[in-house]
């Protein structure tokens, strides 16, 4: 599924992506996920750095990707560690919707 997002999405696609990949680009233009930062609760000994929920009605947004305000500070540190998450809640999409 990774790779048919990379023919369809990303200029070189699976054999020649220009790295790094736009996930930002991706998420929200290609993909039409509303990014918000908000709290998200963690359940005790976790750390949750995004949810994916689906937006009905909308003719903007598909889904709406909430990365977790408690840890902006560590994603702003480390923006390698965002991508990840933004890319981790793609696959989400991808798989199960």
């Amino acid at each position: 599924m990774a790779a048919e997002v990379l023919d369809k999405h990303v200029e070189g696609g699976r054999q020649k992506s220009a790295l790094p990949i736009g996930v930002d680009t991706l998420t929200e233009c290609s993909f039409r996920f509303k990014v918000v930062w908000r709290p998200i609760d963690d359940p005790p000994g976790c750390r949750t750095f995004a949810a994916l929920l689906p937006i009905l009605n909308s003719d903007l947004f598909v889904a709406e990707l909430t990365l977790n305000e408690n840890f902006r500070e560590f994603h702003t540190e480390h923006p390698e560690i965002e991508r990840l998450t933004r890319g981790h809640e793609l696959c989400h999409w991808r798989v199960h919707a």
